[in-house]
């Protein structure tokens, strides 16, 4: 029954998602640290010695990091018709997924870069709906650049872009 409610696709649900999801975070929010990472990358390590004083900022930075990540990945899945009906059922997963995970309740370097690849993504999707996909790709390419300055693993999405690309244009 839970999950027929949100396959629906009701504006209450912009509200809705944040508050379950504050609610999944409250521990974080009352007893909030910094991840501190020791390996971190030059736009992370900029970003984290600004915020390294101030943990209940940063927990609440990812926290709407977090709700825009689920939006945004829902927006992609509504805009090239992924999942079929247009529904906020994807940003619950998403927000719900990636809540429970002890180790991003707090600013990190995965859950900065991961709003780069979503808009990475965005652009590799769109490619198949234009002629001239040369500067789509670039930007694609640009923003998994940017997720990599935060956190190196995600050098590898520079890959797949290409691989994307590949094959959604023949």
């Amino acid at each position: 029954m839970l999950v027929r409610f949100f396959r629906s696709n009701q504006a209450f649900f912009l509200v809705l998602i944040p508050l379950l999801g504050a609610c999944i975070w409250l521990p974080s929010f009352f007893h909030p640290v910094f991840a501190k990472a020791p390996n971190a990358m030059p736009l992370f390590s900029l970003l984290s010695k600004g915020l390294g004083a101030y943990p209940l900022i940063s927990v609440i930075l990812a926290f709407l990091l977090l709700v825009l990540e689920a939006f945004l990945f829902n927006q992609i899945l509504d805009k090239y018709e992924l999942s079929g009906k247009q529904s906020y059922f994807p940003a619950l997963l998403y927000f719900v997924f990636f809540s429970f995970v002890p180790q991003l309740l707090c600013l990190n370097p995965a859950l900065v870069s991961i709003v780069f690849i979503l808009l990475a993504l965005n652009c590799v999707l769109g490619t198949h709906r234009i002629s001239n996909a040369m500067p789509a790709c670039f930007e694609a390419g640009f923003y998994a650049a940017i997720a990599s300055l935060f956190f190196f693993p995600m050098v590898r999405s520079l890959v797949f872009v290409w691989i994307a690309v590949l094959l959604l244009r023949p």
